[in-house]
């Protein structure tokens, strides 16, 4: 299995040829290149095809090529120096991907990285960069530089984080981690926020220690991230999800109408999740990443600690029940029926007496009510109206007529469900007229606390001609 390093490229190639010290070493031989870096730092990627740099760039490659590298060689630059420690450690040919920033300085370090690793036997390479700007698979990250910061942070480390997490795909039949991210080189700035998005992505960061020959390597933490405030909040983060565009942000007062209080909203600046702009909310950095990697982990269905919650909220209404039905058989995840493809549809909760059957979902308020024409197919199947349409519900309607059925949602969240739930939920109603619709409130501390029951006071149920909720009966 080959070695895939993904490296970060700066401008170390050039400013570890400007050292003081290099020049006394090089004596005769130095030719400075602080005029060719002058002429060329302010200009962007696209500029290394224009012909009025082409003079400047060919000078500047000449003495990289001819003057420091065969003289400092693995001690060139920062990015060389760690891939040569990689690949030694490695002790196997190593593919190398290298991304350059949205400046024509970056670029042309890469390119001349690039020729050294193709044509040195010192280290055992295979190298990539892409610098076709209009190619989908270029390795040039548009828009990373530092001259606009709204431009780096909204479309430069978004489009960092697209081109590493393509490159990053893992074999998944292999339980060895062939792919590293090299971020020796680069902007500093950058290095928390790819230190956390390693940690998300299960990717092992690579970097040399300070000046030293050292290899260091972060490999995955034992610790996961606890997504299950973005589903209490989802109503809010909704209105700021990284696709919105900037016109549509919310103003700050309709966001924190959407937060579960007013105290969130402090909760979520001081964890840097959020930021104000002209009086507007938007993600951070950090917000977008991990807002990113909740979608994607609810897509793939990943266990992590919304399912787990989840799950402990399924056992809570599943003690409940058993504290209302002594005689009763109580099933914690009860198959009804089965799909076309032979899967078993279930019950959450699944309770019969002698003559009622009481069929039980228990979801988070940002469960999907109704399905969509935008929706996969698999999403689709997620949703509440598939459970009443195919589903469970459907198949419990047909199995079970010669006893009372009672078919329940019981949505769990601290705070009444939303405007938009309900607009769902009457929607639902209209269709399938047998579903009752409750809303679970749990302890204030429910996510750190497993210490507590559901009782009648935890629960009301939604009255569809009132549009009340209203104490839940049994």
């Amino acid at each position: 299995m080959s070695l895939k390093v993904i490296t970060t490229v700066g401008t170390s190639l050039f400013t570890n040829y400007q050292k003081p010290e290099n020049s006394k070493k090089l004596g005769n031989q130095f030719q400075s290149i602080g005029d060719l870096l002058d002429k060329l730092e302010k200009s962007g990627a696209i500029d290394v095809q224009k012909s009025q740099y082409k003079s400047t760039i060919r000078n500047l490659k000449e003495r990289i090529k001819l003057i420091w590298l065969p003289e400092a060689k693995l001690n060139s630059c920062a990015e060389i120096q760690t891939l040569a420690a990689i690949a030694k450690d490695a002790k196997t040919k190593i593919e190398v991907i290298l991304l350059a920033t949205d400046t024509l300085l970056s670029v042309v370090a890469c390119e001349l990285i690039k020729e050294w690793l193709d044509t040195n036997a010192e280290i055992s390479t295979k190298c990539t960069f892409n610098d076709n700007l209009s190619a989908p698979d270029t390795t040039i990250v548009k828009d990373l530089q530092i001259k606009d910061a709204d431009k780096f942070t909204n479309e430069g480390f978004q489009n960092l984080l697209a081109i590493i997490k393509k490159h990053a795909v893992k074999d998944k039949n292999s339980e060895e981690n062939n792919v590293f991210l090299n971020i020796s080189g680069g902007y500093k700035a950058l290095i928390p926020f790819l230190t956390l998005l390693a940690q998300l992505e299960k990717i092992p960061l690579k970097y040399m220690y300070e000046d030293s020959d050292q290899l260091i390597t972060v490999g995955n933490l034992p610790f996961s991230f606890d997504f299950s405030f973005l589903t209490d909040e989802y109503l809010a983060f909704e209105m700021i999800n990284p696709k919105k565009e900037k016109h549509n942000l919310p103003f700050i007062s309709d966001f924190i109408e959407n937060l579960s209080s007013v105290d969130e909203f402090k909760n979520l600046k001081d964890a840097f999740m959020i930021i104000e702009e002209a009086g507007k909310v938007d993600l951070s950095l950090l917000g977008t990443m991990l807002y990113n990697k909740y979608e994607e982990s609810e897509k793939e269905n990943d266990f992590n600690s919304s399912n787990l919650l989840g799950k402990i909220m399924e056992v809570k209404v599943y003690e409940f029940f058993k504290t209302q039905f002594n005689n009763a058989t109580i099933v914690l995840g009860q198959p009804i029926g089965e799909s076309v493809k032979g899967d078993a549809y279930d019950l959450d909760v699944f309770v019969e007496t002698s003559d009622e059957i009481w069929g039980i979902e228990v979801k988070p308020q940002n469960v999907d009510v109704l399905t969509s024409d935008k929706m996969s197919e698999k999403k689709k199947k997620k949703t509440l109206e598939y459970k009443c349409e195919v589903g469970a519900f459907h198949s419990a309607k047909a199995h079970f007529k010669e006893k009372t059925l009672h078919l329940l949602i019981i949505m769990y969240h601290h705070k009444e469900p939303h405007k938009t739930q309900v607009d769902n939920f009457k929607s639902l109603k209209k269709k399938y007229d047998y579903i009752k619709w409750l809303w679970l409130k749990p302890s204030s501390n429910y996510k750190g606390n497993v210490n507590w029951s559901v009782g009648l006071n935890n629960l009301k149920e939604f009255n569809f001609e009132t549009c009340q909720w209203v104490n839940f009966e049994i």
